[in-house]
């Protein structure tokens, strides 16, 4: 059975919240980053997950599907982290460490990493997106035919 994107999203954010403790801010996230930059800055460190991409081939009966993680603080790197910050470098690791080749005990393939880009740089804020895929088997959708 194809898992619905709301039940991956959701165990990729419980995975983040159990496993990245430091965090101030781990959810989902739907808005315009740059526009909700000024409301949210108080929330760093934060990871906000989001559904970006899906590609489906039936053929094979299975579909990819790419999440995005925002990664966010207040420095990039921990040398330059104010007291209490982690930097953006030291969480896209934290990240990838606990969301590469693991399965958030779903029955999906192990998680594959894509890319990181960055987002924002500023003295006041950095920020990455990470693109990570996730393949399931998905007999059960209705393009199967």
């Amino acid at each position: 059975m194809a898992y619905k994107i709301k039940e991956i999203e959701d165990a990729i954010i419980a995975q983040i919240k159990n496993k990245i403790t430091y965090l101030k801010t781990a959810r989902s996230y739907q808005g315009d980053f740059e526009k909700d930059l000024n409301q949210i800055v108080i929330l760093f460190p934060a990871m906000l997950v989001m559904f970006t991409k899906r590609e489906v081939s039936p053929q094979l009966y299975s579909e990819d599907l790419t999440f995005s993680v925002i990664v966010a603080d207040k420095s990039m790197r921990p040398d330059e982290a104010r007291t209490g910050e982690t930097g953006t470098y030291q969480m896209l690791e934290d990240l990838q460490e606990n969301l590469l080749m693991e399965t958030l005990d779903l029955n999906i393939e192990p998680i594959d990493f894509v890319r990181e880009i960055a987002l924002v740089n500023t003295k006041v804020i950095s920020a990455y997106i990470a693109d990570y895929k996730i393949t399931q088997n998905a007999e059960d959708k209705i393009w199967k035919k």
